[in-house]
């Protein structure tokens, strides 16, 4: 399970590895599942991944995907681009 220590520690990361650069997020929606093969999920939507990111990220973009499984189920995911502010 991803604990909000290993959030922060992948955040850390990310700031550590970029200056100039753009970062692309993908994740399960509120309304997704709690689930993905038998694992808890997070799940976020822009602002949430925006609180997280802080003031040195901007949300350039957000979209929306319902993502059909193989078993035929919908998975609702977001997509949001960020820039790193300099």
């Amino acid at each position: 399970m991803i604990t909000e220590r290993d959030r922060e520690a992948y955040l850390q990361t990310l700031e550590r590895a970029t200056e100039r650069a753009f970062a692309i997020f993908a994740t399960f929606a509120p309304d997704g599942p709690s689930q993905c093969s038998g694992l808890p999920v997070t799940r976020y939507d822009a602002a949430d991944l925006r609180a997280a990111l802080g003031v040195r990220w901007q949300l350039i973009e957000e979209d929306r995907e319902s993502h059909a499984t193989p078993s035929g189920r919908i998975q609702p995911f977001i997509w949001a681009v960020f820039r790193r502010r300099h």
